[in-house]
């Protein structure tokens, strides 16, 4: 009896923490959806003109990932770029700029890869 109980109190456990993580899980855009396309515009706006010459930057990507809160502003989770400088750039650029893209969800979670050519 004690034996069922057991394996009874086991089973409910990891049911109720399966249930638990899989609810964890950030919601990340499509990139194939309108509203990421119509994100990614706008945020591009807000991050032109680096000075990619002065500070000897031929090409490079940089990958910013970022939620936009219930105040339609940009949150940065995180940026890697192999420059201080543009990490830095995209950083003043971006953080806290306000995101006008109707159907947006906050807490959502985008991934945008922006190249840095200099021409």
């Amino acid at each position: 009896m004690r034996t069922i109980k057991l394996v009874a109190i086991t089973l409910i456990m990891s049911v109720f923490s399966t249930v638990v993580f899989a609810n964890n899980a950030p919601n990340i855009a499509k990139k194939d959806s309108k509203v990421y396309q119509q994100v990614r515009t706008e945020v591009t706006s807000f991050i032109q003109n680096p000075e990619l010459k002065e500070h000897g930057i031929t090409d490079e990507d940089v990958k910013v990932r970022f939620k936009v809160n219930n105040e339609n502003e940009i949150e940065l989770l995180n940026i890697k770029a192999e420059s201080d400088y543009l990490k830095s750039f995209v950083q003043k650029k971006m953080e806290n700029q306000n995101v006008q893209v109707e159907g947006i969800k906050s807490n959502e979670i985008y991934e945008i890869t922006f190249a840095f050519i200099l021409r």
